[in-house]
């Protein structure tokens, strides 16, 4: 009998913005917090199973393209930096002990800390290049005017304008967020239709990409009935 031919489905594209990205590129936070901690190495191990689902996906036939921008980056950095600071203990006496303490604001900056982020993002980016499809996006002046409207109309927080208007700027079809303020805004703008407004803005000759976010596991905060994690996503449409 003839074989039948596979029709190749068009690819599938996600956006994954900062915090996914630290939670992934460190298998532990150095943060005092006993809880941070646990939680941190359950995001990593949740991270891990995304990376390894997509990193299934790199054919042409059936492909998961892994997007994430240059702002992302920068981003991400900073969260190296200051786990990194944690770490070598570049925190004053009087705050080693305080998790709410942010100890990038110190001055100067920490040269050691900083060439150790600047290493770790580096060499693991170079290791997710060579696992997954990975696209690194530069923004552009059309994505930075889609984040000053999505800050006009929405009033969500400047850094995450810029990975909203990038993923719907691409074409991506999941965002993956572990920033639940930011994934809720999402989910209540979606429902309001601003998204798709936008969508159908940004492809007024073609069909707009459908749209979804997701976080790498749900909090009690997620408030959306029925929110699933990017792996479960994944594995309703298939990719498992």
């Amino acid at each position: 009998m003839p074989q039948m031919s596979v029709q190749p489905r068009e690819p599938l594209l996600a956006y994954i913005e900062a915090n996914p990205l630290v939670y992934w590129l460190l298998p532990e936070s150095h943060n005092p917090g006993t809880d941070s901690r646990r939680w941190h190495m359950r995001c990593h191990q949740e991270a891990q199973s995304f990376v390894a689902v997509c990193s299934r996906y790199t054919t042409p036939a059936e492909q998961i393209i892994v997007i994430t921008s240059q702002w992302a980056l920068i981003e991400t950095h900073s969260g190296l930096y200051r786990d990194a600071l944690w770490q070598n203990h570049a925190v004053p006496r009087d705050q080693r002990n305080n998790p709410r303490f942010d100890p990038r604001k110190r001055h100067p900056p920490h040269d050691r800390s900083l060439q150790q982020a600047t290493e770790l993002l580096e060499r693991k980016m170079d290791k997710l290049s060579k696992i997954v499809t990975l696209r690194i996006d530069v923004p552009d002046t059309e994505i930075w005017a889609i984040a000053l409207w999505i800050s006009q109309k929405c009033g969500i927080y400047a850094p995450d304008c810029l990975h909203l208007a990038t993923a719907l700027q691409s074409g991506c079809n999941l965002l993956v967020t572990q920033d639940v303020g930011f994934l809720n805004l999402i989910h209540r703008f979606q429902r309001s239709g601003v998204i798709g407004r936008i969508l159908q803005d940004l492809f007024a000759s073609s069909t707009p990409p459908t749209f979804n976010a997701c976080p790498l596991l749900l909090q009690g905060e997620v408030r959306r009935p029925g929110t699933q994690t990017a792996v479960q996503h994944l594995a309703t449409l298939g990719y498992t």
